[in-house]
């Protein structure tokens, strides 16, 4: 496919009735305009595996091993295996169990985080209705193509984020916004891919499909493997940095020490303890080369390197249990470091219910009450407020109106018109009040942390009520252990 082939295909508006034709759907098909969201943005395991293998630290820890290997295959290849026994066994090699389990504990843990991030997908494959030539054909989530027209029904997930031609709905875009409140949708506006359909129905164009859409961009967010630098792990490798310059000085030193002492003290079996030395012999350069290793090894912090990758692992391990993804080891150490949380009250603080405080600035309470009855009784269905409202009022289901009033974002309101063309409105204080008496009674108490709306009888103030939403019995002692561990 061209780099441009998507821009080739032109945007089209379809009927209703109508929809895309075969053609067009194939058309689309062929361009990659369909609403597959397949791609992992994580890393491959090979690449996981490479990244914790050839750090800094195992990088060294390699070098030496790979010298010991190489001067035992040249030692082997010239008859003097014996030797290689005698001075390059196994036990030379032990210090690579610190690099197997450093490279071990990390590629786990990210492997395990790799499997569940590929997990998250805000959108899930499920199937929806579409229109297309003329007639309503179900298909998977993922086969939907731009500008096909998309039937919204209460229960589903939006799939795509589809733009509004007919019908009104009420959908929860908790899983994008965080906010748990229901929020309206009428034609010409737009319902993003992973909202829920709570109320109602309505027919719509997918706008963006695919990775175009937000919730597939927010999921390439969380999917993806930013390497954060660890001051931690930041400190370990400047100390082995540091003690690498040390290990080339002191090697050094150490080489030109023992060929010294080979030359002055090579004939004295004594000193050596078993056997002559010299510089033409196979041995004493055997014996060079692991004590300029196992000096090397010992300037390697290996161990600390190890212990600390075992703490985080266990630490880690605690985490999981508590459903925790933890991306990379060393995360946990930002974990640690965190002074700061931001967080909303919405579904986080509060169990998202409300409960009506009180009904205030009203001239007649009864006809207050009587009013808040009739408009209740003409919903069909109910969010957070207006449950709230009903199990303190009560709803009046025999009302008589002649029209609702679709709650509207630009007048933050919703009501019913009566048959006598009188019209009842509840909503915000701001839009409804006029008078400053009662702007000002109504901000004294929602600068008290309360909701507070206002009902209106043809553009008269009826009253005021003050809603609370209702703490998570478990906030005050989430906030309590926060704060007694300084964030």
């Amino acid at each position: 496919m061209k780099h441009n082939e998507k821009d080739v295909i032109e945007v089209k508006k379809p009927s209703i009735a109508e929809g895309l034709t075969s053609f067009d759907v194939e058309e689309r098909k062929k361009a990659g305009l369909t609403n597959d969201t397949s791609r992992s943005a994580s890393k491959s395991f090979l690449s996981i595996l490479l990244g914790n293998l050839f750090n800094f630290f195992n990088i060294i820890l390699l070098l030496i091993a790979t010298v010991y290997f190489v001067f035992s295959l040249i030692l082997e290849a010239t008859g003097n295996k014996d030797v290689v026994l005698k001075y390059i066994g196994f036990t030379k090699y032990v210090f690579l169990v610190a690099l197997f389990f450093n490279t071990v504990i990390a590629t786990v843990q990210e492997c395990r985080s790799k499997a569940t991030i590929n997990k998250l997908k805000l959108v899930a494959e499920s199937g929806v209705e579409v229109i297309r030539d003329g007639k309503v054909v179900s298909i998977k989530s993922g086969e939907i193509v731009r500008d096909d027209i998309v039937i919204l029904k209460a229960g589903s997930q939006c799939p795509a984020d589809i733009e509004i031609i007919e019908g009104h709905i009420d959908v929860d875009e908790s899983m994008l916004t965080g906010e748990s409140d229901l929020i309206f949708k009428k034609g010409g506006e737009m319902v993003l891919a992973g909202s829920s359909i709570v109320v109602g129905s309505a027919k719509g164009r997918a706008i963006k499909v695919g990775r175009e859409t937000y919730s597939a961009n927010l999921t390439e967010k969380v999917r993806k493997l930013s390497s954060t630098k660890s001051q931690l792990m930041v400190d370990i490798n400047h100390i082995i940095k540091i003690n690498s310059v040390a290990l080339v000085i002191s090697v050094g030193v150490v080489i030109i020490t023992t060929i010294a002492k080979v030359a002055l003290h090579g004939g004295e079996s004594d000193y050596w303890g078993s056997e002559d030395m010299a510089l033409n012999s196979v041995a004493a350069w055997a014996r060079i080369v692991v004590t300029a290793g196992s000096f090397a090894v010992g300037v390697i912090p290996s161990g600390l390197v190890l212990l600390t990758s075992l703490t985080l692992a266990v630490s880690i391990v605690k985490l999981g249990k508590k459903n925790t993804l933890v991306q990379s080891l060393y995360s946990l150490e930002s974990l640690s470091r965190v002074d700061t949380i931001c967080l909303d009250k919405t579904g986080t603080l509060t169990d998202g219910t409300m409960e009506v405080l009180e009904c205030f600035g009203y001239k007649d309470k009864e006809e207050a009450e009587r009013l808040i009855k009739d408009l209740l009784g003409s919903m069909d269905d109910f969010n957070q407020t207006s449950t709230a409202l009903k199990n303190k009022y009560g709803v009046n289901e025999n009302v008589k109106y002649k029209n609702k009033i679709p709650f509207s974002s630009s007048t933050k309101c919703s009501g019913l018109e009566y048959e006598d063309g009188s019209v009842l409105l509840l909503g915000a204080y701001e839009y409804l009040a006029k008078e400053q008496e009662d702007l000002k009674l109504a901000k004294e108490a929602a600068l008290k942390g309360h909701r507070v709306l206002a009902m209106t009888y043809n553009g008269r103030l009826i009253c005021f009520f003050a809603l609370m939403d209702n703490l998570r019995s478990s906030s005050g002692e989430i906030l309590s252990f926060f704060y007694e561990n300084g964030v």
